[in-house]
């Protein structure tokens, strides 16, 4: 007798995961920012409605919204994509460190100027921006309460602020515009600042140990 056959089974279908499909997605998101980013240089957010930044990037409103549902969520995307950029992304280590990033950073900020100077006058990227401000200004004063432990909390916060202020695209902006430093000069001035509130710092929090 033949043995019956059996029934066939059902199978879950198979996530397909196709490293070229991922790297066109990764191509297509990279474009629209790009295209974003020089319509924002260029004219401002009027002219950078999704149909002007689908026009430019190639792709169709549709895929433009598949990436970025809201304007919000573009600006967010787009703040973190210029910092990759710029190397703005780059964490310092010490407090120390801020003043070396600072040094590559300016220059970097001249290479992007439209788009830098967009940031900062955009008033819905100024929202975006705010949230990266806060956790900035918490990671410096995190590093200067490391070499001033011994010093009053009103004096860590203080050069904190100072600090915060120096290591900003509103610092490089204030340097290039009233002084006409490029960003090799502004970064060296700021870097000096920064290493002489640093060095005045750590003195005194050697002296406050000791007594």
């Amino acid at each position: 007798m033949k043995s019956r056959s059996s029934a066939p089974t059902s199978e879950a279908p198979r996530a397909y995961n196709s490293p070229l499909r991922q790297q066109q997605a990764d191509r297509t998101r990279e474009m629209i920012l790009d295209a974003a980013a020089a319509l924002l240089a260029e004219g401002g957010i009027q002219s950078a409605g999704f149909p002007q930044i689908a026009e430019r990037a190639g792709v169709s409103v549709r895929t433009v919204y598949r990436n970025f549902p809201t304007q919000a969520a573009l600006l967010e995307a787009l703040g973190e994509w210029v910092d990759v950029q710029m190397g703005h992304q780059r964490t310092p280590r010490t407090v120390d460190d801020i003043a070396n990033i600072v040094e590559t950073l300016f220059p970097a900020f001249d290479e992007h100027a439209l788009m830098v100077q967009a940031q900062l006058v955009n008033p819905i990227w100024q929202e975006v921006r705010a949230r990266a401000r806060k956790r900035r200004a918490s990671a410096v004063r995190s590093l200067v309460l490391e070499v001033g432990d011994n010093l009053p909390e009103e004096e860590v916060v203080r050069a904190a602020g100072v600090i915060k202020y120096l290591f900003s695209a509103d610092a490089w902006s204030a340097l290039r515009r009233d002084f006409d430093l490029d960003g090799v000069e502004a970064g060296k001035a700021v870097s000096w600042a920064i290493r002489a509130l640093v060095a005045d710092l750590k003195r005194r929090n050697v002296r406050a140990g000791a007594k």
